[in-house]
């Protein structure tokens, strides 16, 4: 960061800049407020300004007015130096828009303390507004995806390619042909793909539970980051600056997929826990070996869906395990009316032992309704 000395007395400047250099900072000078105002308006212009109230052209007062009143995404911290101390004095200056005051001749750790409270702000501000800059285009790829969502699949788009098949319970359900509808029609709104781009470097995972089906479903889309990249600026209007941004992009298109195809099963009667939702990673994609495999693909998007198994059982508390899934809610004998754990959690160490506190003397007895999670699942759960 760096700081600006506006002053038009040359010794002055000398004595301040000595002192900004023993704390290793950049620094920029101004003998005029004309000078030092074109240095503060500037895009790369300097963090922390030290401004001498009388200068020629402009003084420090006007100087710091004319900044409070430019539009800035970052504003610097005024610091008006002067040899006035009258109350009245600094009631003005901080008034016409500085953030602090010193007199002359300042003390060097008390001027030394001030830049770093200063630079502390604008390192605070810089903060807030990549938060914000992240915040906002997150908003906007949400109302895209959520427009995504809502439209019906196109007609005469090109389908994603297909391989593999679910078990046939599985594969008589509608849902399972919408899902490969919605996949190709969700990934032609978002746009031209090149499926000769590199092969998929992030992945995200997000998996869905039927227990009267007794099917554990782990759900995965693969893609590169130059076809993820494309995506986010498709729905959010900005480029993305993180392997995050990629992440909650490719986790987004994920959901809305998915999300059709939960609706087509509840729809015709089948009951769907979500016990993970939606994660992204970085690297490649090791899924496990299973003769329950669909796998489909379009212009370099890949989705996967690996059923494994599993049958739903009836297990005493005290021999609950990690990895099981809640089928029905938690609640102790003792208090029907409190839910301790909702339907589908899978189920973590530290979530067993809190829940011990309100079985004592019930455990052995308490039935719980659990499925096994997949190896896979519980492997790469947050």
């Amino acid at each position: 960061m760096k700081v600006l000395v506006a002053d038009d007395t040359d010794t002055q400047r000398r004595i301040l800049v000595g002192l900004l250099q023993e704390m290793k900072l950049e620094t920029v000078e101004a003998s005029t407020g004309q000078e030092a105002l074109d240095h503060l308006l500037r895009v790369d212009g300097p963090s922390v300004a030290l401004i001498d109230w009388e200068m020629p052209t402009l003084s420090g007062v006007e100087v710091c007015a004319r900044v409070r009143e430019a539009t800035l995404e970052i504003r610097p911290h005024l610091i008006l130096v002067t040899g006035r101390s009258e109350r009245a004095d600094v009631v003005q200056a901080l008034k016409a828009g500085a953030d602090d005051f010193l007199t002359k001749p300042p003390h060097p750790a008390e001027l030394q303390a001030r830049v770093q409270v200063g630079l502390r702000n604008v390192q605070l501000q810089s903060e807030l507004l990549v938060r914000i800059k992240e915040l906002s285009s997150t908003l906007r790829r949400l109302d895209v995806v959520g427009g995504l969502a809502a439209q019906s699949p196109q007609q005469g788009v090109e389908g994603a390619q297909r391989e593999g098949t679910l078990r046939p319970q599985l594969e008589a359900l509608d849902a399972v042909r919408g899902l490969h509808e919605r996949f190709s029609s969700v990934l032609a709104n978002l746009g031209p793909s090149d499926a000769s781009v590199p092969g998929p470097e992030l992945w995200a995972h997000l998996a869905l539970a039927l227990p009267k089906q007794s099917a554990w479903l782990d759900v995965t889309l693969e893609v590169s980051r130059a076809l993820a990249a494309a995506a986010v600026e498709k729905l959010s209007g900005q480029r993305a600056t993180s392997d995050q941004a990629l992440l909650d992009c490719v986790s987004d298109v994920m959901t809305l997929v998915v999300r059709g195809f939960q609706q087509q099963l509840e729809t015709a009667g089948v009951e769907v826990l979500k016990p993970i939702s939606g994660r992204g990673f970085v690297g490649s994609l090791a899924l496990p070996s299973s003769a329950h495999h669909l796998r489909m693909s379009r212009g370099g998007w890949s989705m996967q869906v690996v059923e494994t198994p599993t049958e739903v059982s009836a297990t005493p508390f005290a021999l609950l395990s990690p990895g099981s899934m809640l089928v029905t809610s938690l609640t102790p004998p003792k208090l029907p009316d409190v839910e301790v754990l909702a339907k589908g959690t899978v189920l973590k160490p530290s979530y067993l032992t809190r829940a011990g506190s309100f079985f004592r003397g019930d455990a052995a007895q308490t039935q719980v309704s659990v499925m096994s999670a997949s190896l896979f699942a519980i492997e790469h759960r947050s």
